[in-house]
């Protein structure tokens, strides 16, 4: 299963919004908040998937603002 390609079982693809980028947003919303959980849970450090997903994915994407906002906060 590949997190990059939309297969992310936990996101949800069916919510109501109005257009694609609201839909992003929530979806990378809850992605963000699976990962963080399953990092906890392995002991995986957070730094290192931030890495790794701000090189794949741009500075600017949602999951990145989003996982950017939660290490600024613990």
């Amino acid at each position: 299963m590949s997190l990059m390609n939309g297969d992310y079982r936990h996101v949800n693809e069916e919510l109501d919004a109005e257009d694609e980028n609201e839909k992003v947003v929530a979806n990378s919303y809850v992605f963000t908040e699976e990962l963080v959980l399953a990092a906890m849970m392995n002991e995986i450090d957070l730094d290192l998937i931030y890495e790794d997903l701000q090189s794949r994915l741009g500075e600017e994407h949602p999951i990145i603002l989003f996982l950017r906002h939660l290490m600024e906060e613990s």
